[in-house]
């Protein structure tokens, strides 16, 4: 995992950080402090970051976004279509 990945994952967990544990939140702080240094996750952290990833982040469809879309413009966003 590259250290873009990293960031990208913690920034995502950022918003979700009231409702982690106390040693959830301990171990995010931790991730925070050793990326923000510039240092390696080992092994471990990582994959205790990717669960934690994993556990909070909701992952959605294309098509749920695609109906919220649709819901949000009243429309049909479909390519062709005349309407």
């Amino acid at each position: 995992m590259t250290s873009v990945e990293q960031r990208r994952m913690i920034q995502d967990l950022a918003r979700y950080v009231r409702s982690m544990t106390r040693d959830e939140r301990f171990a995010y702080d931790m991730m925070v402090k050793r990326v923000k240094d510039d240092e390696d996750l080992d092994a471990l952290t990582l994959r205790m970051l990717e669960a934690m990833h994993a556990n909070f982040v909701p992952r959605r469809s294309k098509d749920v976004l695609n109906d919220a879309w649709r819901k949000l413009t009243g429309g049909n966003d479909r390519k062709g279509s005349n309407e």
